[in-house]
């Protein structure tokens, strides 16, 4: 029996990869563009939880 048929239910061992419909160039600049928007959120939420701290510390200086 073909793995990934039939009565198994087990999960297929492979992961199908879906190539760009776009030029190369232009998915790696997305994906550029997708990794520097998670770099930003994540700097976002690291300097509100430092305005935070400092405000919290101003509060009971």
């Amino acid at each position: 029996m073909p793995l990934g048929r039939g009565g198994c239910q087990e999960e297929p061992r492979y992961i199908r990869l879906q190539l760009p419909l776009k030029d190369p160039l232009l998915a790696m600049d997305d994906a550029r563009e997708t990794n520097l928007q998670a770099l930003l959120q994540e700097t976002d939420r690291y300097l509100d939880q430092e305005k935070e701290r400092l405000e919290k510390f101003l509060a009971n200086w």
